[in-house]
């Protein structure tokens, strides 16, 4: 059960990423800079604790590209994370 709520939970935030993404991405470069402000002793923590976010929040804010070409790749992210997340927990892969 508790897989199944992770992967949600996950695929969740990442959705909320998306909205943001597509109706208010000024809340995106808020929270870019929050991260940036963080004290160095914090900022490990916090990377190692939402990356995959952090990594789409990355991408959109490089200014690579042009807006369209940034979503595209956010989204590509997003479905590589989900993709190992439901292959890690729905794969199958049991021991013998």
């Amino acid at each position: 059960m508790g897989a199944y709520l992770f992967v949600i939970v996950c695929t969740g935030l990442w959705i909320v990423f998306g909205w943001a993404l597509a109706t208010r991405p000024i809340v995106l470069d808020r929270a870019w800079a929050r991260v940036r402000g963080l004290p160095l002793v914090a900022k490990p923590v916090v990377w190692v604790a939402f990356f995959p976010w952090l990594s789409g929040l990355a991408v959109w804010e490089s200014r690579w590209g042009t807006p369209r070409a940034r979503r595209i790749a956010v989204a590509l992210v997003a479905l590589a994370f989900i993709v190992f997340w439901s292959s890690v927990t729905f794969g199958g892969g049991g021991s013998s």
